[in-house]
């Protein structure tokens, strides 16, 4: 079973952006009968007498939770009439989708549309068309807590503080976005993708957006542009009229033979021909006869303890790319379901799969090209976003199919030691495209920064002997703050400004070359920045003898 949630869809569309528009309806929609009827989206600029009604027909309360979301200003308006689709009764509107769910007390979740679009191949379509980069391979979810689950993905948003500060706007940002699943900077917009919302923050200008605002865009008419819904679902009718859409139950497994909870992932969730898999199902209810239905022939692994309590595993080994189904089975009831889609990427990844406490001081990082050929080299940029959501770099060279090696923290340029929390590795190529990812956590106390710290030098680019003022500006007022670097950092005190509060140091560096200073919180590294010492010193001043008298 695919997970629910709310997708506001990243497009080059009519991007809304936050905080949500407050209008109600439009002078083109009206009551009906049980609901209320709209022509706002019926293509042909809300004129004539075709729209989409949004009912409680059925016992089907889409209606009653379309207010309860807040109405258009929230779910915009209908896109399509009702439809059935993986076995549930869904209506689309601009920004979500809703499904209805009497299996789980008679709610109203939303579609994973993004989910959706990858199941359905479109994720090329995504990025070529939208902007919308592919999720990246999260295998290493597999087996973890939940808790440290959302830890691995929410460390994405330490790249942007400002889609950061919108995502944790919500007062619960996994049923409003869900986790964060890959991010890329695009020049004039960067951009997160999660698994139900894209946030896209444009550095220019635009006519949806100033430069430096953050926007989410339309998910439900991405999903009708994608070709998502059937054609029945999308046609415009008059007031009050419903195509036919029943026929398929809407609660599609018997409640007393499946949990309701249960989950289907592929580990990795990237796989590629060749490479040996797993597929795992986990459910809070240790159930007896299950089975796996799918290609290239699954292979029970066995059952253990973890995910939701516990956890169903089968082998296989892709023959050829493409997208491909399973469904888990209980008494030979389907309870879930899940694609893989398999292509020929071949790059593969290792980090620690069990959380790392601070005293190991190194994780060791891993990163081979499976199908390389005949000795080639491919330059690759790792960087490991730390908790604090700091990025630190470091160059790797991938040889063939042998794995390359790197070691966080010592191999990455400026980076500070271990600290509890969870870390980011991307592997890119220089000037290019992310080919891989993965992560990893550090056990203990979560890291006190803020996220927002800024650290600057003035002169920058100072010649020895020079003394040099270090400032650390952050919106909030912490305190036991300390600066770590060379030549012995003097504190000189705390003023308003910046961001809200500025921290100041001064040191006089006595050589050339280049230093790395760490702002700290409670002794939490949360902040590094780079000091540049290059030139000649500054002469010595020649004493003048006093005048004899």
């Amino acid at each position: 079973m695919r997970p629910v949630g709310l997708l506001l869809g990243m497009a080059l569309l009519l991007a809304i952006a936050l905080p949500p528009l407050t209008s109600a309806q439009g002078p083109n929609d009206f009551p009906i009968a049980n609901g209320w009827f709209y022509s706002q989206t019926n293509g042909q600029g809300g004129g004539g007498q075709l729209g989409y009604s949004v009912t409680d027909a059925d016992g089907v309360p889409f209606w009653t939770w379309f207010r309860r979301y807040g109405g258009v200003s929230q779910v915009g308006y209908p896109v399509s009439h009702r439809f059935v689709w993986n076995g549930f009764i869904v209506q689309a509107f601009q920004k979500v989708v809703f499904q209805w769910r009497p299996d789980q007390g008679g709610t109203v979740a939303f579609v994973n549309v993004l989910d959706e679009l990858s199941a359905a191949g479109r994720d090329d379509w995504l990025l070529q068309n939208k902007q919308v980069p592919p999720p990246f391979d999260w295998s290493g979810d597999s087996g973890l807590p939940f808790s440290a689950v959302v830890a691995r993905h929410q460390a994405l948003l330490g790249q942007n503080p400002a889609i950061r500060q919108v995502y944790f706007s919500q007062p619960d940002p996994i049923t409003s976005f869900g986790l964060p699943m890959s991010t890329r900077d695009f020049g004039s917009v960067f951009v997160v993708r999660a698994q139900r919302v894209v946030f896209q923050q444009w550095r220019v200008a635009v006519p949806w957006a100033a430069a430096g605002q953050v926007v989410i865009a339309n998910g439900g008419d991405l999903g009708k542009e994608a070709g998502l819904y059937p054609a029945f679902a999308i046609q415009p009718a008059g007031p009050g009229v419903q195509p036919p859409y029943l026929g398929a139950t809407a609660t599609p497994v018997p409640p007393s033979v499946c949990n309701g909870d249960e989950q289907l992932s592929v580990v990795p969730s990237q796989p590629v021909v060749g490479q040996p898999l797993r597929v795992e199902v986990t459910s809070a209810r240790a159930s007896t006869n299950v089975g796996l239905n799918g290609p290239f022939s699954p292979q029970f692994a066995g059952v253990r303890g973890g995910g939701r309590g516990t956890i169903w595993s089968w082998t296989l080994t892709p023959t050829n790319a493409g997208t491909f189904n399973f469904v888990f089975t209980i008494g030979g009831i389907g309870c879930a379901s899940g694609t893989m889609t398999v292509t020929e990427t071949s790059w593969q990844t290792s980090a620690p799969r069990d959380p790392l406490p601070p005293s190991a001081g190194q994780a060791q990082l891993g990163i081979r090209n499976k199908f390389g050929q005949g000795g080639n080299q491919t330059r690759l940029i790792a960087r490991t976003i730390a908790p604090n959501g700091i990025g630190y770099d470091t160059d790797v060279v991938a040889v063939a199919d042998q794995w390359a090696y790197v070691n966080y923290p010592s191999s990455f340029r400026g980076a500070p030691a271990l600290q509890p929390g969870s870390y980011t590795v991307q592997w890119q190529i220089p000037g290019g495209n992310q080919v891989a990812s993965d992560a990893f956590t550090v056990s203990g106390q979560p890291s006190v920064c803020n996220g927002d710290e800024q650290i600057s030098f003035s002169p920058q680019n100072a010649p020895p002997g020079t003394p040099v003022t270090v400032q650390v500006t952050s919106a909030r007022a912490s305190t036991n703050v300390g600066l770590a670097g060379p030549f012995t950092p003097q504190f000189l005190g705390t003023s308003s400004g910046g961001l809200g509060t500025i921290w100041s140091w001064r040191v006089v560096a006595t050589s050339s070359g280049t230093f790395y200073y760490r702002f700290s919180i409670n002794g939490f590294d949360c902040r590094t920045g780079e000091l540049v010492v290059s030139g000649a010193a500054p002469p010595t001043p020649t004493p003048i003898p006093p005048t004899p008298t």
